[in-house]
């Protein structure tokens, strides 16, 4: 059962002026300015983001595939053989253990000061 259409006036038919099947119109321009506006206020928080956030997340993995020599001076790709040598390290276990008791203690004992120093 097939519902029928109703034509509905304005809807269709192409403004006076304007040429027919034309692209998207422009927004009016109290709309532009609001989101240029909307842009600016988050501006900072974007390149807090990409400086503080997404920019040592690269450099963590470029770092993690090379092997730096300081003191030598030498900066050479070695692919992921640190990760390699990482995870068949058999103190990685205890070392992650340790570092897991010292972070909820560390963060455990600062909440508690801010709860109970007043």
């Amino acid at each position: 059962m097939a519902t029928p259409t109703i034509a509905r006036p304005g809807r269709g038919t192409t403004p006076p002026g304007r040429a027919s099947g034309g692209g998207a119109r422009r927004p009016a321009p109290h709309i532009r300015r609001d989101a240029r506006t909307g842009y600016l206020f988050i501006a900072p928080q974007l390149a807090g983001i990409v400086l503080f956030v997404l920019v040592p997340l690269g450099l963590i993995a470029y770092y993690s595939v090379h092997e730096w020599n300081v003191l030598a001076g030498t900066f050479t790709f070695v692919g992921l053989e640190n990760v390699e040598r990482l995870f068949n390290d058999p103190q990685l276990v205890s070392v992650l253990r340790a570092t897991a008791i010292f972070s909820s203690a560390s963060s455990s004992r600062t909440s508690a000061s801010r709860c109970c120093s007043r």
